[in-house]
């Protein structure tokens, strides 16, 4: 019984020990910082902080809807477009990954390293929903996911007048209930 328990135990220090080192990893954030309506143009924000503990070399968002026609670009640093590879792939059968690529080390972002880049994508016919972005070195070792606002679809203007009728009838029911 006792070398099974030094084994538990050792197991456990090692799984404490690997958990700490996971938690002590530095991401780059990812933020939606503008979106136009009129133009359906998405802008990114992604800030690796100067302790970053891994190389920036792709950022990647799960849309909510499949994108037929998409215009991409970025990352752009002090007015210059670093151009990333970038693209596309079905994730589901009605949803996308839109993703960029650094090309060569060149172009990746080095651990340690300060930066600030943004990405543009131009998602005709959509509108900012919950979403989800990750960032990852190139050889996707390591890697973050972050929470946000991603293309998604727009309400149907059916849907939109539904809701609102049933919003709207709300407080007639409650008037009616308490007579």
């Amino acid at each position: 019984m006792g070398g099974l328990s030094r084994i538990a135990t050792l197991t456990g220090a090692l799984a404490l020990a690997i958990g700490s080192v996971a938690g002590a990893q530095i991401y780059p954030t990812v933020t939606l910082s503008s979106f136009n309506p009129v133009t359906f143009t998405y802008q990114y924000t992604v800030s690796q902080p100067a302790n970053a503990t891994y190389q920036l070399g792709q950022l990647m968002l799960d849309t909510e809807v499949l994108l037929p026609t998409w215009a991409m670009s970025g990352p752009v640093v002090g007015g210059n477009d670093q151009n990333w590879y970038s693209g596309s792939f079905h994730r589901t059968a009605t949803k996308d990954s839109i993703f960029w690529i650094a090309l060569n080390d060149a172009q990746e972002v080095p651990a340690n390293t300060a930066w600030t880049g943004v990405f543009t994508v131009v998602a005709p016919g959509t509108m900012p929903v919950p979403g989800f972005a990750l960032t990852k070195d190139t050889i996707i070792s390591s890697q973050n996911v972050s929470s946000v606002q991603v293309p998604g679809p727009v309400p149907e203007p059916a849907s939109v007048l539904a809701l609102s009728g049933a919003l709207l009838g709300v407080p007639i029911y409650f008037r009616k209930r308490r007579s």
